[in-house]
């Protein structure tokens, strides 16, 4: 599920730019269900791809840099410590 939910975002945009492009550069009428079966797998391939190898390291190391700019200036990172009810 974890996954799933990763690459949906970055399927959302593969699918959008390259999906488009590959569809219509391949304009023909013969065999467009294999084709756009196979866009779709590929996109969601390249997608996983991107959500393990980069969002994943991207996503630790910007929190370890906002975390350290809190500290820095003495705000918490833990959302538990927030207060909503000022």
């Amino acid at each position: 599920m974890l996954a799933a939910g990763g690459i949906t975002y970055p399927h959302y945009l593969l699918q959008l730019q390259l999906g488009y492009v590959i569809l219509t550069e391949l304009n023909s009428r013969r065999h467009m269900i294999a084709i756009t079966s196979a866009v779709v797998l590929a996109a969601c391939i390249l997608a996983y791809v991107v959500w393990r190898c980069f969002e994943q390291s991207a996503h630790r190391t910007i929190k370890t840099k906002l975390s350290s700019l809190a500290a820095r200036y003495g705000w918490s990172s833990d959302p538990h410590d927030l207060d909503w009810h000022r």
